[in-house]
Protein backbone atom coordinates (compact mmCIF):
# COMPACT_ATOMS: atom_id res chain seq x y z
CA UNK A 1 0.00 0.00 0.00
CA UNK A 2 1.47 3.45 -0.90
CA UNK A 3 2.60 5.55 2.06
CA UNK A 4 2.18 9.30 2.51
CA UNK A 5 3.35 11.67 5.21
CA UNK A 6 0.11 11.13 7.12
CA UNK A 7 -0.03 7.34 6.70
CA UNK A 8 -1.22 4.80 4.15
CA UNK A 9 -3.87 5.65 1.58
CA UNK A 10 -7.23 3.92 1.71
CA UNK A 11 -7.89 1.36 -1.02
CA UNK A 12 -11.05 1.07 -3.08
CA UNK A 13 -12.51 -1.31 -5.63
CA UNK A 14 -12.20 1.14 -8.55
CA UNK A 15 -8.73 2.32 -7.47
CA UNK A 16 -7.62 5.23 -9.65
CA UNK A 17 -9.81 4.25 -12.60
CA UNK A 18 -13.03 6.01 -13.56
CA UNK A 19 -16.31 4.29 -14.42
CA UNK A 20 -16.69 3.61 -18.14
CA UNK A 21 -20.34 4.62 -18.75
CA UNK A 22 -22.28 7.73 -17.81
CA UNK A 23 -23.73 10.05 -16.90
CA UNK A 24 -26.91 7.98 -16.88
CA UNK A 25 -30.51 9.04 -16.23
CA UNK A 26 -32.20 12.22 -15.09
CA UNK A 27 -34.55 10.84 -12.41
CA UNK A 28 -33.67 10.72 -8.72
CA UNK A 29 -32.62 7.16 -7.90
CA UNK A 30 -30.65 5.05 -5.45
CA UNK A 31 -27.75 3.18 -7.07
CA UNK A 32 -25.36 0.91 -5.27
CA UNK A 33 -23.36 -2.24 -5.02
CA UNK A 34 -23.63 -5.45 -3.01
CA UNK A 35 -20.19 -6.31 -1.65
CA UNK A 36 -18.21 -8.40 0.79
CA UNK A 37 -14.66 -8.11 2.06
CA UNK A 38 -12.09 -10.86 1.56
CA UNK A 39 -9.81 -9.62 4.34
CA UNK A 40 -10.29 -7.98 7.71
CA UNK A 41 -10.07 -4.23 8.03
CA UNK A 42 -12.00 -0.99 8.51
CA UNK A 43 -14.12 1.15 6.22
CA UNK A 44 -13.28 4.82 6.75
CA UNK A 45 -15.57 6.38 4.17
CA UNK A 46 -17.26 6.16 0.83
CA UNK A 47 -16.84 7.78 -2.54
CA UNK A 48 -18.90 8.27 -5.64
CA UNK A 49 -18.16 9.45 -9.15
CA UNK A 50 -19.97 12.68 -9.95
CA UNK A 51 -20.02 15.08 -12.85
CA UNK A 52 -20.91 18.74 -12.90
CA UNK A 53 -23.05 18.22 -16.02
CA UNK A 54 -26.06 17.21 -13.96
CA UNK A 55 -27.39 16.03 -10.65
CA UNK A 56 -27.70 18.23 -7.62
CA UNK A 57 -26.40 16.23 -4.69
CA UNK A 58 -26.07 12.76 -3.22
CA UNK A 59 -26.73 11.06 0.06
CA UNK A 60 -24.49 8.06 0.58
CA UNK A 61 -25.12 5.09 2.85
CA UNK A 62 -23.25 2.00 4.00
CA UNK A 63 -25.50 -0.81 5.25
CA UNK A 64 -24.90 -4.17 6.92
CA UNK A 65 -27.49 -6.47 5.32
CA UNK A 66 -26.80 -9.40 7.72
CA UNK A 67 -28.41 -7.65 10.67
CA UNK A 68 -32.15 -7.93 11.21
CA UNK A 69 -33.42 -5.42 10.37
CA UNK A 70 -30.55 -4.27 8.10
CA UNK A 71 -28.56 -1.50 9.80
CA UNK A 72 -27.33 1.79 8.41
CA UNK A 73 -23.67 1.76 9.38
CA UNK A 74 -23.00 5.26 8.06
CA UNK A 75 -24.82 8.07 6.22
CA UNK A 76 -23.12 11.08 4.60
CA UNK A 77 -24.12 13.82 2.16
CA UNK A 78 -22.14 15.18 -0.76
CA UNK A 79 -22.48 17.82 -3.43
CA UNK A 80 -20.82 18.27 -6.82
CA UNK A 81 -17.96 20.75 -6.68
CA UNK A 82 -18.70 23.51 -9.18
CA UNK A 83 -16.29 23.79 -12.07
CA UNK A 84 -14.65 20.39 -11.67
CA UNK A 85 -14.88 17.80 -14.42
CA UNK A 86 -16.41 14.43 -13.58
CA UNK A 87 -14.37 12.98 -10.71
CA UNK A 88 -14.38 10.85 -7.58
CA UNK A 89 -15.69 12.69 -4.52
CA UNK A 90 -15.01 11.26 -1.07
CA UNK A 91 -16.81 11.44 2.25
CA UNK A 92 -15.22 10.23 5.49
CA UNK A 93 -16.94 9.19 8.68
CA UNK A 94 -16.03 8.59 12.29
CA UNK A 95 -15.84 6.17 13.84
CA UNK A 96 -14.46 3.87 11.19
CA UNK A 97 -16.42 0.65 10.71
CA UNK A 98 -14.78 -2.67 11.56
CA UNK A 99 -16.12 -5.06 8.93
CA UNK A 100 -17.06 -8.70 9.29
CA UNK A 101 -15.83 -10.80 6.35
CA UNK A 102 -18.86 -13.11 6.73
CA UNK A 103 -21.33 -10.24 6.23
CA UNK A 104 -22.76 -8.76 3.05
CA UNK A 105 -22.82 -4.96 2.78
CA UNK A 106 -24.45 -2.39 0.56
CA UNK A 107 -22.71 0.82 -0.42
CA UNK A 108 -25.14 3.14 -2.13
CA UNK A 109 -25.97 6.71 -3.04
CA UNK A 110 -29.14 8.50 -3.97
CA UNK A 111 -28.38 10.72 -6.92
CA UNK A 112 -30.74 13.69 -6.76
CA UNK A 113 -31.56 14.46 -10.39
CA UNK A 114 -29.79 11.36 -11.75
CA UNK A 115 -26.53 11.48 -13.71
CA UNK A 116 -24.77 8.50 -12.13
CA UNK A 117 -21.93 6.47 -13.67
CA UNK A 118 -21.18 2.74 -13.84
CA UNK A 119 -19.20 -0.08 -15.44
CA UNK A 120 -21.86 -1.92 -17.42
CA UNK A 121 -21.82 -5.74 -17.15
CA UNK A 122 -18.52 -5.75 -15.23
CA UNK A 123 -19.85 -8.64 -13.11
CA UNK A 124 -21.33 -10.74 -15.91
CA UNK A 125 -18.77 -13.48 -15.13
CA UNK A 126 -19.51 -13.39 -11.39
CA UNK A 127 -18.08 -11.45 -8.42
CA UNK A 128 -14.84 -9.52 -8.95
CA UNK A 129 -12.36 -8.73 -6.15
CA UNK A 130 -9.97 -5.76 -6.07
CA UNK A 131 -8.01 -4.64 -2.98
CA UNK A 132 -9.85 -7.02 -0.63
CA UNK A 133 -13.28 -5.71 -1.76
CA UNK A 134 -15.47 -8.20 -3.60
CA UNK A 135 -18.22 -6.67 -5.76
CA UNK A 136 -21.06 -9.16 -6.04
CA UNK A 137 -23.85 -7.22 -7.77
CA UNK A 138 -25.00 -3.74 -8.65
CA UNK A 139 -28.56 -2.48 -8.15
CA UNK A 140 -30.81 0.51 -8.69
CA UNK A 141 -34.08 1.35 -6.93
CA UNK A 142 -36.44 4.27 -6.42
CA UNK A 143 -37.73 2.82 -3.11
CA UNK A 144 -37.14 5.07 -0.11
CA UNK A 145 -37.38 2.13 2.33
CA UNK A 146 -33.91 0.71 1.78
CA UNK A 147 -33.78 -1.66 4.78
CA UNK A 148 -37.13 -3.10 3.75
CA UNK A 149 -36.50 -3.43 0.03
CA UNK A 150 -34.86 -6.13 -2.03
CA UNK A 151 -34.01 -4.40 -5.30
CA UNK A 152 -33.34 -6.35 -8.45
CA UNK A 153 -29.59 -6.86 -8.78
CA UNK A 154 -27.63 -6.76 -12.03
CA UNK A 155 -24.09 -7.24 -13.37
CA UNK A 156 -23.19 -3.53 -13.33
CA UNK A 157 -20.72 -1.98 -10.90
CA UNK A 158 -22.15 1.41 -10.04
CA UNK A 159 -19.83 4.30 -9.25
CA UNK A 160 -20.26 4.05 -5.49
CA UNK A 161 -17.25 2.67 -3.63
CA UNK A 162 -15.80 2.26 -0.13
CA UNK A 163 -12.56 3.64 1.30
CA UNK A 164 -11.03 0.60 2.98
CA UNK A 165 -8.03 0.05 5.24
CA UNK A 166 -7.18 -3.67 5.28
CA UNK A 167 -5.42 -4.99 8.39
Amino acid sequence: MPKRDHGPLAVSWFGSSAPTAGPTGTATTWVGNVLKFTQNGRVAGMRNYMGTSGGDSVLMAFMDRNLSPPKYVALKGGWPIAGLPASWQQVWFRPWVRINTAHTYWVLAIYIGGFFYRNTNALSGGPVTHSGIQMINGFQTTSLDLPGTSPTVNANVNSVDVLFYPD
